[in-house]
């Protein structure tokens, strides 16, 4: 039986399914963290578990699933360093990133955007830029964008030793810009 679930695709489904009970999991985890009462943390837990978006992602053996939950861990870890400043919060949230970039390439965007954070706080937290307070901004941003900054690098590398090419998902007869040409051509005639 394991082979046919992998011949019909729903082993994907399987994972799907994991990974969206992991993101609804985690979002409990962010409203006890806010402190939110029993009943309405269940009420927004159901409202997010029963959203569309997340059901057709949990269901469908897509990617995206994977990518909402490492997402979700990655700004539960922002949030807790937020809140208390520790370093190891700062290294998860990198790693976070890092692994939502192996499931989907869109994450790279949250991982810079998420070093803008992390710079933005810091400067504040420092009262501005004074030579410790560079210091610390520079070690705290390194430490959050290592990882997707290495994941991104290391994924280029491997495509690049495999089929030659660092973007191939990109580039590829199967990548973004040959499935976008045939749909503006056919649009503007």
């Amino acid at each position: 039986w394991i082979p046919s679930m992998v011949s019909l695709g729903f082993s994907s489904v399987v994972v799907s399914a994991i990974s969206m009970a992991g993101a609804v999991a985690i979002f409990d985890r962010i409203a006890a963290d806010f402190g939110t009462r029993p009943k309405i943390r269940a009420l927004l837990v159901g409202l997010f578990a029963l959203n569309p978006v997340i059901l057709l992602y949990g269901a469908n053996g897509m990617s995206e699933a994977c990518e909402i939950f490492a997402l979700m861990l990655c700004a539960r870890a922002l949030m807790q360093w937020l809140d208390r400043m520790e370093m190891k919060d700062l290294a998860a949230a990198g790693m976070y990133a890092g692994l939502a970039y192996l499931t989907r390439y869109e994450p790279i965007t949250s991982a810079v955007s998420i070093s803008a954070l992390v710079a933005l706080a810091t400067f504040c937290k420092t009262r501005g830029a004074t030579g410790a307070g560079r210091h610390a901004i520079g070690a705290n941003v390194a430490v959050v964008s290592f990882p997707a900054a290495v994941t991104f690098l290391g994924w280029a590398g491997i495509s690049w030793l495999i089929v030659g090419e660092p973007f191939e998902q990109f580039s590829s007869a199967y990548g973004n810009a040959a499935q976008v040409v045939p749909q503006a051509t056919s649009e503007g005639a």
